[in-house]
């Protein structure tokens, strides 16, 4: 007896159109886009080849794709295979029978594909940014058809999206983070080394340092968060959670490497020192606990101190990040 073929959609924004609903991020070939293009399409991979490494030949992932992308791929073979991200071929998945390419061209194919192909789906997970709250944005679509969200649902995605509300839920718990101003509160008593980034972004886009002198000049406004540089290891750890079965997967402590001069994220490593591990892990649990139960992919980036006093959680990701690339 046939088994009814089980039907994935695997929907990562950057790969995926995203920009066809939001113009504002640019065609993904666009040269100022090969950061973003990176690491879309490295955890596009990696969330993919996990997938088939647990579904059977009954099943079958359906996988949104730029056409601008395919194009590109298919005259410049070393297309995304630069940088520390991409250190090995992508997609070379994309000939497995289990895997079905959506070509999306333009915003009216990729509402159809959120909206005719995913209603004959069985489950979705999305990956985008949160800038412009896309996140929010896509992940509400796909609860609003009904089908099973994988990643995390909208009101989780609701508070790590925003950064002003990230901090106050971390606060409202008591779980050690920055003190945060928004960019409109009052500066000029601030002193010392600050960090500016936007109260909707992703990775360290548009994040910078800067001295409490500046502050003024930089003309932040509301959409702007300030936080004090938090002097240790910047890190990240990361959870899968199944909300049937109550199971909750772990992922190794991961150090954060960032260029010399900004927080230009360039790759992962493994931190295999056990008692930063331990620390790290208990942050990650009571910040999951606040949480309303979800499904999928949760990582915390957090700066480990001296000692666990100083140690602090600084953004929650509701969604796959670059670091499980390196897992």
């Amino acid at each position: 007896m046939n088994l009814p073929l089980l039907k994935m959609l695997v929907f990562e924004f950057v790969c995926g159109g995203g920009w066809y609903r939001y113009p504002n991020f640019g065609s993904p070939v666009e040269a100022l886009n090969e950061s973003m293009l990176r690491e879309g399409a490295a955890m596009l991979d990696a969330v993919v080849k996990k997938r088939l490494e647990q579904l059977n030949n009954e099943a079958l992932l359906l996988v949104p794709i730029d056409s601008l992308l395919l194009s590109e791929i298919e005259f410049n073979d070393s297309f995304l295979f630069n940088g520390l991200l991409n250190a090995k071929p992508l997609f070379q998945w994309s000939d497995d029978h289990r895997v079905q390419l959506l070509p999306v061209d333009s915003h009216a194919k990729l509402n159809g594909v959120l909206e005719m192909d995913l209603k004959n789906c069985d489950s979705a997970i999305v990956i985008a940014p949160e800038i412009e709250n896309a996140l929010f944005d896509f992940t509400q679509q796909v609860e609003s058809s009904g089908v099973k969200l994988l990643s995390p649902n909208s009101e989780v995605v609701a508070i790590g999206s925003d950064k002003w509300l990230t901090y106050r839920h971390l606060g409202k718990y008591k779980i050690p983070t920055p003190e945060t101003f928004l960019g409109s509160d009052s500066i000029r008593d601030l002193k010392g080394r600050y960090v500016v980034k936007p109260r909707f972004g992703a990775g360290s886009m548009d994040v910078k340092k800067i001295h409490s002198n500046d502050l003024i000049a930089c003309g932040v406004d509301s959409n702007w968060v300030i936080q004090p540089l938090v002097e240790g290891i910047p890190a990240s750890i990361a959870v899968e959670c199944e909300q049937e079965s109550g199971r909750k997967l772990m992922f190794p402590l991961m150090r954060q490497v960032f260029s010399s001069d900004s927080f230009h994220y360039l790759s992962s490593e493994k931190i295999n020192d056990n008692h930063l591990r331990i620390r790290a892990e208990g942050l990650l649990k009571r910040v999951v606990a606040t949480l309303p139960e979800f499904n999928g992919y949760l990582g915390i980036d957090i700066v480990l101190g001296t000692c666990s006093d100083l140690d602090y959680v600084i953004e929650i990701n509701p969604r796959y990040t670059s670091s499980f690339c390196f897992v």
